[in-house]
């Protein structure tokens, strides 16, 4: 399962599927993450698995912190996905859909053609 990631300056939010419905991991991510210098708040959802990090970027980096939590066990780095992904997944998605509806409309247009010919030559 892909983990999602959203990260603005001083904002980090993943969702976890270790950390969902299971509050032992919550409580060692949350001690974890508070654990490191420059983390203001860390508050995570075990109903979801999400996980918000409040951080100063000044003294910790983005980068240290998505380490800590792959290290941890949290996410898996190869897996995350962000907002920039899944918009482009979707739009992808919808532009298959698009596609696929066209190439229908192109067949069901050629077999109507192909019956109106035949009813045509079948009446003369």
């Amino acid at each position: 399962m892909s983990t999602y990631l959203h990260h603005t300056p001083g904002r980090l939010r993943i969702k976890s599927p270790s950390i969902k419905r299971n509050p032992p991991a919550a409580a060692a991510a949350i001690q974890l993450v508070e654990s490191q210098e420059g983390v203001m708040s860390c508050n995570v959802s075990t109903v979801t698995g999400s996980v918000l990090i409040l951080y100063d970027q000044t003294t910790i980096a983005v980068d240290a912190l998505l380490g800590l939590l792959k290290d941890g066990g949290y996410i898996e780095r190869s897996t995350v996905l962000n907002q920039a992904d899944r918009k482009l997944e979707k739009a992808l998605s919808g532009a298959g859909e698009v596609v696929l509806k066209a190439m229908a409309m192109a067949v069901v247009e050629q077999v109507a053609r192909r019956s109106a010919l035949a009813l045509v030559g079948a009446i003369s």
